[in-house]
């Protein structure tokens, strides 16, 4: 009996140890609770507010005078490599599909200006914003190769292209429909630089989000609302008066941080457009990276419209169009 006590005893006394371990692993540093992981929404809201207050984008002119006057320049461009090697790229760019970008950043020095080309500037876009968000001096070649050659033979046609679509606009005003939670951004990494990396990751693994103006307009009209996006137009105001796509919501340029991403739902598809794609690509990535399912609307209003007082800048008095470059700058063949 006296052996069955003592048995039963040492029973109790493991069973009471392993109760405090299994408690002390869940505890937070206090042993108050288990922690709760850390949202990096504010974090990385406030990163893409200050860069989208003026996002960055380079003509080809000022690229090849930065060549020329040997400024230090890291190039990635972000083509097929078959594109790459046969049709042409600037001398000493990178060629990494957009899937690998974050697996490359070691290799980018931080004193660099990056300048990330494409087709059209809409995926080299994608890469800007969130490259800006990690600190780098990261600029869009605007137009992509485009931009830099006026031959089809290096750009492959891609801009020259685009035939506005003809869609219908209107020019009744949508008022938003009210403010939504704000996603929570909880990966589990230690600081901010970690999860958008590790979240630009996840999102340029799977390939851009863009959406071409037929499909879009396919889900307006399919007859189930349910379907229909949550669309966001992203230039002046005085062009939204003008035309915009129905049921669009206006949106000023020059900030997206919290106030601004209160009015975006998290459970609904979000197209963005602009003028040419290249501006709202810019944020269809950083919004993917907090966890919205956001498109960016390919070459914009571009491939709807041809209407000068739609597409005009108030600040330049122009429409913004695509024109072939006056200069045909020096391309390079191979890997």
């Amino acid at each position: 009996m006296k052996h069955l006590k003592h048995l039963s005893w040492l029973l109790i006394v493991i069973f009471a140890l392993f109760m405090v371990g299994c408690s002390s692993d869940d505890d937070d540093e206090n042993g108050t609770g288990p922690a709760a992981p850390t949202d990096y929404l504010s974090d990385i809201a406030a990163l893409g507010d200050a860069y989208f207050a003026a996002t960055k984008n380079i003509a080809a002119a000022n690229l090849y005078n930065d060549i020329l006057g040997a400024v230090e320049l890291f190039i990635i461009d972000f083509r097929s490599a078959a594109v790459f090697d046969t049709c042409g790229h600037i001398e000493n760019a990178v060629n990494w599909p957009i899937g690998s970008l974050m697996d490359n950043l070691s290799q980018i020095p931080s004193s660099a200006k990056v300048v990330c080309v494409c087709y059209t500037g809409q995926t080299a876009s994608q890469a800007t914003s969130v490259l800006n968000m990690l600190g780098y001096d990261a600029y869009n070649l605007k137009w992509g190769m485009c931009g830099w050659s006026s031959q089809d033979s290096v750009n492959l046609g891609k801009w020259s292209s685009v035939t506005p679509g003809g869609q219908t606009l209107e020019t009744t005003a949508n008022p938003f429909p009210g403010t939504f939670e704000l996603p929570e951004v909880t990966p589990e990494v230690a600081s901010v630089s970690e999860a958008i990396t590790t979240l630009a990751d996840a999102y340029f693994g799977a390939g851009t989000k863009n959406i071409t103006a037929a499909d879009l307009y396919a889900l307006l009209n399919n007859g189930d609302p349910l379907d229909d996006p949550y669309i966001v137009n992203y230039f002046p105001e005085a062009n939204y008066n003008a035309a915009h796509i129905p049921g669009a919501y206006q949106m000023d340029t020059g900030s997206f941080g919290e106030e601004e991403l209160a009015f975006l739902p998290t459970d609904q598809q979000i197209v963005i457009y602009c003028f040419t794609g290249q501006t709202s690509s810019q944020l269809t990535s950083y919004l993917n990276v907090l966890g919205y399912n956001a498109y960016s609307l390919k070459f914009g209003l571009n491939s709807i419209t041809d209407d000068p007082a739609v597409l005009n800048n108030p600040s330049t008095g122009n429409p913004v169009v695509y024109a072939p470059p006056a200069t045909d700058y020096p391309v390079v063949t191979g890997p």
